[in-house]
């Protein structure tokens, strides 16, 4: 059993014979017993050494790890892929998306039309522009709701998941206004 040290993916430290310790029973001259818990070798490694974090690492129970072998190879890092809820804007990106799309005309119409005729709908209209953040998958079911009254108000404006998709990733790169670009 070894102790490894990895800093930006490569193994800069080693430390070998470091093991765990098996839970025992100590008797104190009284005859008292005290169960002294079992210590993984990273516990066991941090009392000794005085050191600990999630770049020290247990040399056998990390998969291809070879610890005494040349061709030591370390653990990649799991990330978790990033969801289209993950995904969200500001509300000045968000007003930036809804002006580069044209949406925001659309979604102006939308609750001028529907207020007299649905006022819950116009109020969650309402609402969902208020938000103080705003989530990619949520704009998309917005839009998917109300894809058929916007082509009809502007049949020129494309609010396809494609366009709405490329336009979020420009509203995400979008952090004010200084010589009309995107900076």
């Amino acid at each position: 059993m070894g102790i490894v040290k990895i800093e930006a993916g490569k193994v800069v430290q080693k430390w070998a014979n470091i093991r765990p310790q098996p839970e025992r029973i100590e008797t104190d001259p009284d005859g008292n017993k005290t169960v002294i818990p079992a210590k993984s070798a990273l516990e066991v490694f941090a009392d000794e050494y005085g050191v600990s974090g999630p770049e020290y690492v247990e040399a056998d129970q990390t998969p291809g790890m070879l610890f005494d072998g040349v061709n030591f190879t370390a653990p990649v890092p799991v990330v978790a892929p990033i969801t289209d809820a993950d995904r969200v804007l500001s509300p000045p990106q968000f007003a930036f998306l809804l002006a580069l799309t044209g949406f925001d005309e659309v979604w102006s119409a939308l609750e001028t039309n529907i207020k007299t005729t649905d006022r819950a709908q116009f109020a969650s209209l309402r609402a969902e522009r208020a938000r103080t953040r705003f989530r990619l998958d949520r704009t998309l079911a917005i839009v998917a709701l109300f894809r058929t009254a916007a082509a009809a108000i502007a049949p020129g404006i494309d609010l396809s998941e494609a366009a709405i998709r490329a336009a979020w990733a420009q509203a995400e790169a979008f952090t004010g206004a200084n010589t009309g670009a995107i900076v």
